[in-house]
């Protein structure tokens, strides 16, 4: 999906005799720095797909990449669209000023029109809901659906939702800031450009606009038939006008603006964490001697480049235009700078020209003011190994001043500034906000967890104890950088269940989720406990926090005590716990089996991605289980740990840890099969079944469903 074409405009690479000796000219490195290493990130796989599986309903393997189909605008959408139309609160926390509608003129979508409307629009037999998720994709309006890599769709979903590509715990634990793994970290940056750039696909934009439209004239209808209905209740007629379209109109408008806001500002800060180190060690390296660079100067120059590239290429592709958008305004396109057209080739040949241009210029200045200094008649200062790394440092400095220029001249927001909290986070707030009134308030949200390991020392209550504090630390090991992470923390809560007091076997799942559904049915189970899933200290899950912990415990007739040591950053991810997907069925398994190969309804999760992974796609109906499954299949544990680049499988490939686990236990053990997925054609029932109950989370009604 990526290619090595580098800036047409830019010079050919330089040639000198001195390269043979394996010395570089001051001057090759100058001319290095105006040649961005670009690359065009998107080329049509399709062609490289054979031809009897370009059907958009049977992706497979091809080259050792998963293809999935994609519905490029996410189902999950229309769910938070629903929320927002009686709620009103825009995707980047702000009110909208548009009318919004009662909770139970919202309930309408999901009633056929038939049960409420006046003719002519009670001939519709299906509710309003069931027709945009229609529109979204299905086997009824598949026109519109795409096939995709796995990694691309699991990136552009976290963009979707405002999350950010890698928590600062994640780029921490990674020890992506350490030189070695510059180009590891590079990788992640360079995902969220590959995720825009297949956004940005002319058939892509041009299938979002489309799938935009369609829910529009649906919506427009709603407001056609709701107006009817409010003026049969009013002898004044409505008190106003039904809007739900133009408020899908604010709502993507707004979650686009908060798509790119949090990707750009991400890329770039990460970028800027990168570039420090280089610059100072430019800084601090030896003179450049004789006008000739040293290998080790080469390479650091060589870094910048990429890094620069990076940093043109976040600028002009990280962009969601919304040109054909029914209800949106755009200006005639001769008022529209080429900086924000439409088609990224545009945007791309125009960025790079005002940047060509403002480097001229930034280096014109800066020797301007050079010559200025100088008194008159005063003759340049000889050439020195000294003044010839400071002029390489000011190369490189007038290479960053113009870019920034050149970004703030092409931008079209402003400086970063604070944003409210991610979707999903302000999500969960509000709702526990307003269920505060009512005569079930939500204190707490997060996940059940059982104990299923009653192997020798681990048998006694206190070492139980110990470990549930020992994960509780690790789960609270997330949030730096995340926007609202800190509010959220105070209400974040596992309910434990001893399995052995429960009478469940070591490592019997099947007998927790029977456990688990009972529980669930019953007046006990806490409102505000994730009801699809739950968590399991399994024998596999313990012996990964015995290793990583180096947990020695000592036993006698009336005592076990337990001492731990800090585990290194290069053993984190081993510290995981069992995911159980709650709804999964082993009789009827996935609708699309070949998208999540493997899966069997439950994954090991690293705890500390518990909450801003997990629990975070969970609550925004973002990606069910069996679609993270994916990103943790090739790990030599099957541990999820988050977003996967190729240098994480190139280790992965290399790793001499035991494929078939390498700690003790099995995955899970029990109750393994196919499961129930959330396929395409369950997709409507369960989405209308996630309005309701968010519906009733948030008006206090104690009916339990997908979400809180």
């Amino acid at each position: 999906m990526t290619g090595k074409n580098e800036d047409p405009k830019s010079p050919s690479p330089v040639a000198h005799d001195s390269h043979e000796r394996g010395d570089f000219k001051l001057a090759d490195a100058q001319e290095l720095l105006q040649k961005l290493p670009l690359k065009t990130k998107w080329i049509d796989d399709l062609e490289n797909i054979p031809l009897d599986i370009r059907d958009p309903f049977d992706p497979s393997y091809h080259k050792d990449k998963l293809f999935i189909v994609d519905r490029l605008i996410p189902p999950q959408a229309i769910l938070s669209f629903s929320i927002f139309s009686f709620d009103g609160t825009l995707p980047n926390g702000e009110n909208t000023t548009l009318p919004i509608f009662t909770k139970e003129e919202v309930m309408y979508t999901i009633i056929p029109y038939k049960e409420w409307a006046f003719p002519p629009h009670d001939a519709l037999e299906l509710p309003v809901n069931e027709l945009l998720l229609t529109s979204i994709g299905s086997n009824e309006d598949p026109g519109r659906l795409t096939i995709v890599d796995k990694s691309v769709h699991a990136m552009k979903t976290r963009l979707w939702e405002g999350m950010v590509p890698l928590s600062q715990n994640q780029w921490r634990e990674k020890e992506l800031h350490k030189a070695e793994n510059f180009e590891y970290a590079c990788q992640y940056i360079e995902a969220v450009i590959i995720a825009f750039d297949y956004l940005n696909v002319p058939k892509h934009t041009s299938y979002m606009c489309g799938t935009f439209n369609s829910i529009y004239d649906h919506l427009e209808e709603f407001d056609n038939a709701l107006d009817r209905l409010r003026r049969s209740k009013s002898e004044q007629g409505p008190r106003q006008e039904a809007k739900m379209a133009a408020l899908w109109e604010e709502f993507i408008r707004v979650r686009y603006e908060v798509m790119t806001r949090r990707a750009h500002d991400w890329v770039i800060s990460h970028l800027e964490d990168l570039r420090q180190p280089l610059l100072q060690h430019i800084r601090t390296q030896g003179p450049v001697l004789k006008d000739t660079i040293s290998p080790d100067q080469l390479a650091i120059v060589n870094k910048l480049r990429r890094l620069a590239g990076l940093a043109a290429e976040a600028d002009y592709t990280i962009f969601m235009p919304m040109d054909g958008y029914r209800g949106h305004t755009t200006p005639p396109p001769e008022e529209v700078p080429e900086t924000q057209s439409p088609d990224l080739a545009t945007r791309r040949w125009a960025y790079l020209d005002k940047l060509k241009f403002d480097t001229l210029t930034t280096g014109m200045t800066k020797n301007m003011r050079e010559n200025l200094v100088r008194s008159p008649g005063e003759e340049p200062a000889p050439k020195t190994e000294k003044s010839a790394q400071a002029h390489l440092y000011q190369t490189i400095d007038t290479q960053l001043e113009a870019q920034k220029r050149t970004r703030q001249r092409v931008q079209w927001y402003p400086e970063p500034e604070l944003l409210s909290p991610v979707a999903w986070i302000g999500d969960i707030l509000r709702g526990i906000r307003d269920s505060a009134s009512t005569d079930q308030p939500v204190r707490k949200v997060g996940f059940v967890i059982y104990r299923l390991c009653y192997d020798g020392d681990t048998a006694h209550d206190n070492v139980w104890s110990m470990l549930l504090n020992d994960i509780k630390q690790d789960l609270a090991d997330w949030g730096s950088g995340i926007d609202g992470a800190e509010d959220l923390k105070p209400f974040l809560e596992l309910h434990p269940f001893d399995g052995k007091k429960l009478g469940l076997a070591e490592d019997d799942i099947d007998g927790a989720k029977k456990h688990f559904a009972k529980f669930l049915a019953s007046p006990d189970f806490p409102r505000g406990m994730d009801e699809n899933s739950f968590l399991v200290l399994d024998s596999a899950s313990f012996s990964s926090y015995n290793f990583a912990n180096n947990i020695t415990t000592t036993t006698t007739t009336t005592t076990t005590t337990m001492t731990t040591t800090t585990p290194s950053s290069a053993q984190f991810d081993t510290r995981f716990l069992l995911a159980v997907d709650a709804s999964f069925d082993p009789a009827e398994g996935l609708e699309r089996p070949e998208e999540s190969p493997g899966y069997i309804g439950e994954m090991r999760i690293q705890t500390s991605l518990i909450w801003p992974e997990l629990f975070a796609l969970l609550t925004a109906q973002a990606q069910w289980m069996e679609e993270l499954w994916p990103l943790a299949m090739r790990h030599p544990q099957k541990i999820y740990v988050g977003y996967v680049v190729p240098e994480m499988l190139k280790r992965w490939r290399s790793s001499t840890v035991n494929m078939d686990g390498g700690v003790a236990g099995g995955l899970g053990g029990k109750g393994k099969g196919k499961g129930k997925g959330k396929g395409m054609p369950g997709l409507v029932e369960n989405m209308l079944e996630g309005l309701g109950h968010v519906t009733s989370f948030l008006s206090g009604d104690s009916s339990k469903g997908k979400e809180l």
